[in-house]
């Protein structure tokens, strides 16, 4: 049946959050900083290119058993495309017995921080690195802070204090246990049927009292039946260039489709020819796809 929600659900540090009656163009940062209180994450410029807002966003995993994460800057990202989804900021990271994580402790010990405004976005950078590379060489921590500015330390003991953090081995992962089982509470309903009547579809359609909407289709043919009916619905995926129109033109549009939960816009298929890859898959992904049969491609 039709969802039509007002509501946001997403995990934070092992508790549900439903996010009530917000704007569908709230950035995760404001919400953060502005309900949640995490004042760690930094708004640097809004626009993406200085990676003091980095968090990370984490997604149950093919098999429902772990958590993928990805570092997104959340000045860019709108709230409604944390549904279902888990956050973890620079506050997240403080043990249990009050301890920092070992990123946090070599960024201290190598002096890899001066004003610190640049800090926690760094940090979570790096932590995000190591929840999938425990031994990375110094030119993947380049790369992987390629989309963090800092203006005072020039850079070498940042990454002098992730080659430090790296000797902690397994300490570096975060305990995502609790997260797991939250995700699985709030994952809506994965096969959402059509509304034939117009209203909408889909998994949460989170609706304004303008009627203006936040649609969130499941299936390549829910996107294409509500943009007959909205050809002019501004389509959402990366966040990079809608975010920044946001935060800069003040910009809302009547109608967003995000097509992050599309499978079919997702996918990649190698075939005999190459690869056929989806609309909505990141540069990153294709990257690491690419790179390794194609290593001049890794430099563009």
């Amino acid at each position: 049946m039709t969802q039509v929600t007002n509501t946001v659900r997403f995990v934070l540090d092992g508790h549900i959050v439903e996010a009530r009656g917000e704007r569908r163009t709230t950035t995760v940062l404001d919400y953060l900083r502005e309900q949640m209180h995490r004042t760690g994450t930094k708004e640097g410029c809004a626009e993406g290119d200085c990676g003091a807002c980095v968090v990370m966003v984490g997604s149950l995993n093919d098999t429902a058993t772990g958590v993928d994460y990805v570092a997104v800057n959340s000045c860019l990202q709108l709230l409604p495309t944390l549904d279902g989804k888990s956050v973890k900021t620079v506050e997240s990271l403080q043990r249990a017995d009050g301890t920092l994580h070992p990123v946090q402790q070599a960024m201290v010990s190598c002096h890899g921080s001066q004003c610190g405004f640049c800090t926690p976005g760094i940090v979570m950078s790096l932590v995000n690195l190591v929840q999938r590379n425990t031994t990375p060489d110094r030119q993947t921590i380049n790369d992987t802070l390629s989309g963090n500015l800092c203006r005072c330390t020039g850079y070498k003991p940042i990454v002098d204090a992730a080659q430090q953090a790296c000797q902690a081995g397994a300490a570096l992962k975060i305990d995502d246990s609790a997260d797991i089982a939250l995700l699985k509470e709030i994952r809506r309903d994965t096969q959402p049927t059509l509304s034939l009547e117009g209203d909408i579809i889909v998994q949460p359609v989170v609706r304004t009292r303008k009627g203006n909407e936040f649609v969130s289709p499941a299936t390549l043919a829910e996107v294409a039946h509500y943009l007959v009916e909205h050809p002019r619905a501004t389509l959402l995926a990366g966040s990079t260039e809608i975010g920044l129109q946001v935060n800069k033109q003040f910009s809302r549009p009547e109608h967003i489709v995000y097509l992050g939960l599309v499978p079919e816009l997702q996918r990649i298929d190698a075939t005999a020819q190459g690869w056929r890859i989806g609309a909505a898959v990141s540069l990153e992904r294709v990257l690491t796809l690419v790179a390794p049969v194609y290593p001049d491609f890794a430099e563009v």
